[in-house]
């Protein structure tokens, strides 16, 4: 953990790299198998935002490691890890990252992308709806896939059924031992 403590890794050498990738397997086994023991421990660590800075290392293999843990996350489909990565602002690291690959051909970018069509498919809210209000600008001018304008018609949907769905109360009225009425509506 002390590596990633400044928003970047502090040694990016080949050998620590490929420390911090079995260390990266690890922690993936634990949440794949562990869920709800390894919960707290990303929770009180702030585990995810940590390994989200090796997004910024050099190490390709190291990079994907990262991306694999997060992906692992958010195919749990918790609500207390979403909530989590919505309030931390956890898919900034992963856009960037796939903003700065540049749009090449690569298995990084097949990644990042597959981690977003993941989140369209399986029709994660609250993932949908943070993703493109907070970065939905960043990536208006990727166009070689159609996954981010799904996105943004998936969630453009969503809203338009919250504007849609109509409120209905219901008024119970219960009557007491002593032949009052009283009314309750919710």
């Amino acid at each position: 953990l002390k590596n990633t403590e400044n928003g970047e890794p502090a040694q990016d050498d080949y050998q620590n790299a490929q420390l911090l990738a079995h260390i990266l397997e690890l922690l993936t086994f634990c949440v794949e198998h562990h869920s709800y023991h390894i919960k707290s421990c990303i929770m009180n660590k702030d585990l995810l935002k940590r390994v989200l800075v090796l997004m910024k290392s050099a190490h390709k293999f190291l990079v994907l490691g990262a991306l694999r843990f997060m992906r692992k996350i958010v195919a749990l489909k918790d609500e207390f890890y979403n909530r989590y990565i919505t309030k931390g602002c956890l898919f900034g690291p992963v856009i960037d990252c796939l903003l700065n690959n540049n749009g090449r051909y690569n298995l990084l970018d097949s990644a990042i992308i597959e981690l977003f069509e993941f989140i369209k498919l399986e029709d994660i809210k609250i993932l949908i709806a943070h993703i493109v209000e907070n970065y939905g600008k960043k990536f208006e001018h990727i166009d070689y896939v159609q996954t981010f304008k799904a996105l943004r018609q998936r969630h453009i949907q969503q809203t338009e059924k919250l504007k849609e769905k109509p409120i209905t109360k219901y008024v119970y009225i219960y009557i007491n031992v002593f032949g009052k009425y009283t009314f309750c509506f919710t």
